[in-house]
């Protein structure tokens, strides 16, 4: 994932190829299972690729990482 310089994705690596963010369609946050040794923080966004396809990656804010969300 590549991101600009507030944090927002701007690219995101598929296949090898990185494709271009067009449009951020939603953003949210959740934070969850603070009481506990593995907490959750995470912040999702749903894209627009320049493919237009679609994908939902999220920022896990206790790793410093970013993950793609896969369905099916």
């Amino acid at each position: 994932m590549r991101s600009s310089a507030d944090g927002v994705p701007a690219a995101l690596l598929r296949n090898r190829d990185w494709r271009s963010v067009i449009d951020v369609l939603d953003c949210y946050r959740t934070e969850d299972r603070w009481w506990t040794s593995e907490p959750v923080s995470r912040t999702y966004y749903e894209l627009l690729l320049e493919d237009g396809r679609i994908a939902t990656v999220y920022r896990n804010h206790v790793r410093e990482e970013w993950y793609e969300q896969r369905y099916g």
